[in-house]
């Protein structure tokens, strides 16, 4: 019966180190765990600030583009403008025999 007893002490004592030492590979698996995480999700929001500032850099581009575009529009109407006018003068001049 003592021996008996003892060999349950020793079996249980083998499982519970067993345990202790899985506890602690659990724990070093979780904190590696939890730090890959932190890592990921500080990256995540490095890439989303990346993101938006790329989306506000392109819709100032897309504002600038569309400035320059009605600058151009209005410029070439005015070249246009002046074109006609010339070409009007022109015409006045060779028909008044100048």
């Amino acid at each position: 019966m003592e021996q008996d007893l003892k060999s349950q002490i020793n079996d249980s004592e083998a499982e519970l180190a067993s345990l202790d030492q899985q506890l602690q590979l659990l724990n070093e698996r979780r904190i590696a765990l939890m730090h890959d995480i932190e890592k990921k999700k500080e990256a995540l929001r490095n890439l989303e600030s990346s993101i938006s500032t790329a989306e506000v850099s392109f819709q100032k581009l897309v504002e600038s583009s569309d400035s320059l575009i009605a600058y151009m529009k209005k410029e070439t109407s005015e070249v246009r403008k002046f074109i006609r006018e010339t070409r009007e003068h022109l015409k006045e001049d060779e028909n008044s025999g100048g």
